[in-house]
């Protein structure tokens, strides 16, 4: 979980809880807001002559060691290092994620690739082989005709990020690296600086550019309340968290990657969703159905299926298949024909 470090010149007196030579209101108020967060004071002696005024306080439940050293220039405090012995957060590694250019989008092309295509041969008795068939031939025709990229972003980037972005950044990486192995070049100083400021650059046109399409995009009114909403939450950084918490289950262990943790939650619930071994020996209750009649074939007609298809909202989020709504959307008519 989140962690909580207050350290500083608090410039605070309180005999009992600092050992300080008296005791005043703003020390008072100090412990009990210590007391009142459960935080520890670290610093074991005094700072400034016989009182503790700097002070680090935290709320960690691991080893925390402050050692006191001579004053730096002319300060006559001295100077606190606090060690906090803790294991760095987790981070998700990043996860590559194709991003489809709807706007440079061939679609007569597309839907006459799906017009042409021999629908036939994928309908098969399996339904997951059918299905696998269908989702591959809509991904190939995606591939060819609307155009793709790859970004590679962490989950904490910068909503406004790009990979303009992270190039430029590595460049600057790269001149630092090269004017560290030779200090006093020149020409590497200049590279240096101009790479600095080239990705100061970017990363402020990057931001700016996000903020005016943010800026039109709700202005435009063709957004529904939800989306509305949810875009004025990103652009003030509300609600961009949705990381769960270290997990710990009944046996101690932790977890704190994405995937450990949605495993521990499918544990927990299909424990509770189990039937109790000493209820008929584990097995499913004999239900009497209420009719005889059985469902050998359904049949759906293909403008039914191209109605659907037509509603489909294209900001909703891409199923398993991969294959987006917006395509379906587009490509319907020519998708139901066959």
């Amino acid at each position: 979980g989140t962690r909580l470090i207050l350290a500083g010149d608090f410039n605070v007196h309180n005999t009992d809880w600092l050992g300080s030579t008296k005791t005043t209101p703003h020390g008072e108020a100090m412990e009990v807001l210590s007391a009142a967060h459960c935080l520890t004071q670290h610093v074991p002696e005094p700072t400034r002559g016989n009182n503790t005024l700097d002070l680090v306080l935290s709320d960690f439940d691991t080893t925390v060691t402050a050692t006191l050293h001579p004053p730096i220039g002319r300060s006559d405090h001295a100077c606190v290092v606090a060690d906090f012995l803790q294991a760095p957060p987790h981070r998700e590694p990043m996860t590559p994620r194709r991003v489809w250019r709807y706007n440079l989008a061939d679609w007569p092309r597309l839907r006459n690739f799906f017009r042409r295509t021999d629908w036939s041969t994928v309908i098969t008795d399996d339904i997951d082989l059918s299905c696998e068939r269908l989702t591959g031939i809509v991904s190939q025709g995606m591939m060819r005709f609307i155009p793709s990229k790859v970004l590679k972003l962490h989950s904490a980037d910068p909503v406004w990020w790009t990979p303009e972005c992270s190039d430029a950044v590595k460049s600057k990486q790269k001149a630092w690296k090269r004017l560290r192995l030779h200090p006093g070049d020149v020409q590497l100083q200049q590279a240096y600086t101009q790479a600095t400021a080239a990705a100061s650059a970017r990363l402020r046109r990057a931001e700016d550019t996000h903020a005016e399409a943010t800026r039109r995009k709700l202005a435009s009114g063709g957004l529904s309340s939800r989306e509305w909403w949810a875009t004025v939450k990103r652009a003030s950084g509300c609600g961009r968290s949705h990381e769960i918490p270290t997990i710990r289950d009944s046996d101690g262990t932790e977890h704190t990657s994405s995937k450990a943790k949605a495993e521990s939650f499918a544990r927990y619930f299909a424990a509770k969703c189990s039937l109790a071994n000493d209820l008929n020996g584990g097995t499913l209750p004999n239900i009497r159905h209420r009719s005889d009649a059985r469902l050998s074939t359904v049949h759906f007609r293909p403008q039914a299926v191209c109605r659907e298809l037509r509603k489909i909202v294209p900001s909703k989020a891409t199923g398993s298949d991969g294959v987006p709504g917006r395509v379906l959307q587009q490509c319907c008519e020519d998708l139901c024909k066959n």
